[in-house]
């Protein structure tokens, strides 16, 4: 596996490298299974697989969020050799952003609603890294996972606006046995911090029975979520939506083309996790085991 820290040498290597197919891996670090899920989907899919790991500045709203945010670089390193990726660029926060760096990606209408409201300017960083990244490496596919729906959708609607040659596709959620959807702020919690975080993963699946059942009415169905949520104790919820999958509004009369988001704090740390509404949605575990 080729590792990268500098600029120069990724597109040194990118000038001399032709006639494979391309497939990136975006992160910021401290691997877990749903990562390497989507290192999984990359070498099925291309003939290469690369990923990078920085931990992108502007994406953060709060300073402390970024200096807790946890890094393992050397294991992280040793999870994608022993997985089978051909090369990691990791570089420093110097070689993207230079001293006179004064430019942004916008995804306007997708990036303003949910996450967007309550974190400014924190999509403008997310598509600002990943276009400079797909510039760089100017993949034939780029993998990301839909435990950060919106994300997720921003990347793909900026994609088709933008008209990049590359492909996005995605990644499942991976949980642990108890439901919790897998992310790096987790290693901040508690074990019992992580069970009752586990609970979102009930809530939703609390709205996704009533809906089965023949609810549609968004307001009613909220209730479902909102009283489940009143019965936790240390966890505080910042938002619960149902949104279209696509455009990410909310509708009165929900379909199956729908998908719940929320979002709430625990410990300091906050958490964010979706769910589709369609009957034969799968959910993955980290253990292979049914969550």
């Amino acid at each position: 596996m080729q590792v990268i820290k500098e600029l120069s040498e990724l597109k040194k290597w990118r000038s001399t490298f032709y006639n494979t197919t391309i497939a990136l891996v975006p992160t910021m670090g401290f691997l877990h299974e749903g990562h390497l899920s989507l290192i999984k989907i990359a070498k099925d899919k291309a003939d290469f697989v690369a990923c990078s790991i920085f931990v992108n500045p502007t994406q953060f709203n709060e300073e402390s969020d970024l200096e807790n945010y946890p890094i393992d670089l050397l294991g992280d390193l040793e999870k994608l050799k022993n997985i089978g990726c051909d090369l990691v660029f990791c570089p420093n926060k110097e070689d993207i952003y230079s001293k006179n760096f004064s430019s942004k990606t916008l995804v306007e209408d997708l990036s303003l609603k949910l996450e967007g409201a309550h974190r400014p300017g924190h999509f403008d960083g997310v598509t600002t890294i990943v276009s400079i990244l797909f510039n760089l490496f100017q993949p034939n596919f780029a993998i990301f996972g839909e435990k950060d729906f919106q994300q997720l959708r921003i990347i793909e609607k900026m994609v088709e606006d933008l008209h990049f040659p590359i492909q996005i596709l995605r990644g499942k959620t991976v949980r642990e046995q108890s439901g919790l959807a897998l992310s790096s702020r987790n290693s901040r919690l508690s074990e019992k911090a992580k069970q009752i975080a586990s609970e979102a993963l009930r809530m939703m699946n609390h709205i996704k029975d009533a809906y089965s059942r023949g609810e549609s009415d968004r307001k009613n169905l909220l209730k479902v979520g909102l009283n489940f949520f009143k019965k936790l104790k240390d966890i505080k919820l910042e938002y619960i939506e149902i949104v279209n999958e696509k455009s990410l509004d909310t509708e009165e009369k929900i379909s199956a083309n729908s998908r719940i988001l929320c979002a709430f704090w625990i410990e300091g740390v906050r958490l964010i996790d979706n769910l589709e509404l369609k009957e034969n949605s799968k959910l993955i575990c980290s253990d292979k085991v049914n969550c």
